[in-house]
């Protein structure tokens, strides 16, 4: 989920340092991408620029799993969501895991329009 101010205050996905996802605004959606044999670093970030607040100031990613093709075997995350409103900041969490083959990496996030 993220809800916030549309260009400016932004949910922001890496997986292994490369930016996947960018959104703000009102919106939510599914994303999945394949995943080579190896270590992987998914990086779930929220920042906020110095304006006022706009939608719920928030961003939540849920659902985040690793499925792994050859053994049927699933990875499943905790959900997370972004608690600092503070203008100029930006909070974050890191979800490290290896793969020993190959896998789809998959999460859901959602936006809002409660204020």
């Amino acid at each position: 989920m993220v809800s916030s101010e549309s260009g400016c205050d932004k949910l922001i996905i890496l997986l292994d340092g490369v930016t996947i996802l960018t959104e703000s605004g009102e919106k939510s959606g599914t994303h999945a991408v394949s995943l080579a044999p190896g270590e992987h670093t998914l990086e779930v970030k929220y920042t906020k620029d110095s304006s006022d607040k706009e939608g719920q100031d928030c961003a939540k990613v849920s659902s985040v799993k690793v499925e792994i093709v050859e053994a049927s075997g699933v990875l499943r995350f905790p959900s997370w969501k972004s608690t600092n409103k503070s203008k100029n900041s930006t909070t974050s969490k890191l979800y490290t895991f290896k793969t020993l083959g190959n896998a789809i990496l998959s999460y859901d996030w959602l936006v809002s329009s409660e204020s």
